[in-house]
């Protein structure tokens, strides 16, 4: 089931889309874990993420990955491994399990599944 969260965080003025948030993220909840997939627009700051499970809680952190490179990189079929994924463990889950957070480096999506508590 695909979650709408919401998110507060500092917004830049883009000139092809207007005002957009530093923070974004997509998330789906499934029977026994949530997926959350965050991104830092930013492209100088280190963003705090925190994630509210009112309605739940987080056992702890399944997988999480962290997609993170120069702004310029890029890979191509000469060089095809100049950005790759790479564990993140910058998470840390509340005593009690109804948060989670995490700093996000600058320029990075950080794709998350967290096990939920039954």
């Amino acid at each position: 089931m695909a979650l709408r969260g919401a998110v507060a965080c500092p917004r830049y003025a883009s000139e092809r889309h207007g005002e957009a948030a530093h923070l974004d993220q997509a998330a789906i909840l499934d029977s026994d874990c949530l997926h959350l997939f965050a991104v830092n627009r930013n492209l100088e700051q280190r963003l705090p993420l925190t994630v509210d499970c009112a309605g739940f809680g987080i056992a702890g952190v399944a997988n999480a990955e962290i997609l993170h490179a120069e702004l310029e990189a890029e890979n191509t079929f000469a060089q095809p491994e100049t950005v790759l994924p790479a564990d993140f463990d910058g998470w840390q889950v509340a005593a009690g399990g109804k948060t989670a957070r995490a700093e996000l480096p600058p320029h990075s999506l950080v794709p998350t599944t967290f096990a939920l508590r039954s």
